[in-house]
């Protein structure tokens, strides 16, 4: 409907009370983000809202031309003269995605052009993590003929290129010339370990030759060749570490080295170089300092420090989850800290996914087991981003603890399988047991907030566990970060880098 309001035409959204309060409430939340829209040339405006007891009515900006579903309803074929839209059968696509199929079979035969046929594939996917993001989505309409920005391109585009936050230009590297060219070897942060029963990749530490900067690589070897599995996961690896690295807490992503068999520069195999921000060590090397140095075990110094790592750690997983991305491996070696800025990162994000258009995980194999929540047990049962949230709440008793809280004989045997989930479902049934076995009756808040972390159903999220004052303690990054220096600053910090060699993951 439309109507002359203030001497202009407006347009009259009529919206129905009759399926009752459930309905009403949606109305009333779109109402209230149309509210707080600021205006925008390509935002409908919204004016006024009316209220009876059958009907809401909004007034919104008119648009004289309708809207697009009527406009592709009227135009079997868009010719070269309709609003500069050449290049495709719009109705077409839209009539196939209609359908309520797995996957639409779709047509593309109307166009020649490369790139649009490559837009529209990744826009229909069904599955989110195969979807083509806003970001590339934009680019590709942007530049429709300059570089396919979906995210395999992104990859081919940025590989054997390092990029630093603070520098404008990208360091390209001659995957033809020796590796030691470009990078002097520091030593091993981490040798390659088995999880799972799988072995991970190795992880040094290198200074940069071009602007000597301190850098970890991520050592990832295969065989003559990368099978497709193989070289899917990196691309999968990157595009999550890329995303999430717009995150101030998660370790920063300088890029991805892909090195071919080269048997003139001694190079047998086809080697991957991830390089990463330099982290001094983990929360796992606290661990282990505070076990050969128990006079530094004070419950109280740990819970506020512990405290502010959790407001960091949560700011990057909350960022992740809001992104559809899933971590799946939380551990004390996955939270690292900068012996110089006192911040705490997240890293680690082999095992990491964007999560289906239900928000849910299907892989059952993925991270350490002695971290896993309850449901990862079940097969074919789909988990989601609490699963995390489980994860965080082990490692933040076995940071207070100094151990895990499984008996001794599980927590060594990091295979048994049916042990391991026996003990874990044991924590998540006797959650206030096992909590007392660890502070007694010190430490009330944080106790309270890891209980809420370990428990098996209706487990919160992160935005959930945010609202608790445990949380609230460290309102900003900075106050978490002064909490995070007056624990380790001095006394452990030394103990940790003198104790370990430098420790990245």
């Amino acid at each position: 409907m439309d109507f002359l309001k203030d001497g202009r035409i407006v347009a009259i959204k009529e919206l129905s009370l009759k399926t009752g309060e459930t309905t009403k409430k949606l109305y009333e939340r779109e109402r209230g983000i149309l509210t707080q829209l600021e205006h925008h040339e390509n935002l409908v405006s919204f004016l006024d809202s009316v209220d009876t007891e059958r009907f809401i009515y909004f007034v919104i900006e008119y648009c004289n031309s309708g809207d697009l579903h009527s406009y592709l309803g009227n135009h079997d074929h868009l010719s070269g003269d309709d609003d500069g839209l050449t290049f495709y059968n719009a109705k077409k696509v839209w009539d196939e995605r209609k359908n309520n199929c797995e996957e639409p079979i779709m047509d593309f035969s109307f166009t020649t052009d490369p790139v649009l046929k490559e837009l529209l594939k990744k826009t229909l996917k069904r599955n989110v993590s195969s979807r083509v993001t806003l970001e590339d989505f934009i680019n590709m309409i942007l530049h429709p003929t300059g570089s396919n920005r979906a995210s395999e391109q992104i990859f081919e585009e940025e590989r054997n290129c390092l990029k630093f936050p603070d520098e404008n230009t990208f360091h390209r590297i001659d995957p033809n010339k020796r590796f030691d060219e470009y990078f002097v070897s520091k030593g091993v942060i981490r040798s390659k370990e088995a999880i799972n029963n799988k072995w991970q990749d190795e992880i040094a530490r290198y200074t940069f030759t071009e602007n000597h900067r301190k850098i970890a690589i991520k050592h990832v070897k295969a065989d003559t060749k990368l099978t497709e599995q193989e070289e899917e996961r990196l691309k999968r690896e990157y595009k999550v570490f890329r995303q999430a690295n717009n995150s101030a807490n998660v370790v920063e992503l300088y890029g991805v080295l892909v090195y071919e068999p080269n048997n003139s520069l001694g190079r047998l195999q086809h080697e991957i170089h991830i390089c990463l921000e330099f982290m001094s060590y983990s929360l796992h090397d606290i661990n282990l300092c505070l076990k050969e140095n128990p006079q530094y075990r004070d419950l109280n110094n740990m819970e506020k420090f512990i405290s502010a790592v959790v407001k960091h750690i949560f700011d990057a997983l909350k960022y992740c989850a809001d992104h559809n991305i899933i971590h799946r491996n939380i551990r004390p070696q996955s939270i690292l800290f900068n012996s110089e800025k006192f911040i705490a990162k997240l890293g680690e994000f082999s095992y990491s996914r964007f999560l289906d258009k239900d928000s849910l995980a299907h892989t059952i194999d993925a991270g350490f087991y002695i971290y896993w929540p309850p449901e990862r047990f079940q097969g074919a049962i789909p988990y989601d981003i609490s699963s995390d949230v489980w994860a965080l709440g082990i490692t933040m008793y076995e940071f207070f603890k100094g151990e895990l809280p499984y008996r001794k004989d599980v927590g060594q045997s990091q295979f048994n399988y049916v042990q391991i989930k026996d003990q874990i479902l044991y924590v998540a049934q006797h959650t206030d047991q096992v909590l007392h076995q660890c502070f007694g009756d010190n430490c009330p808040e944080a106790k309270n907030f890891i209980s809420r972390m370990l428990v098996e159903r209706d487990r919160p999220k992160f935005d959930g566990l945010m609202k608790e004052s445990y949380y609230l303690r460290n309102l900003t990054t900075e106050k978490a970060q002064k909490a995070i220096k007056n624990y380790l600053e001095g006394e452990i910090n030394n103990l940790v880098m003198g104790s370990f060699p430098q420790s990245y993951e």
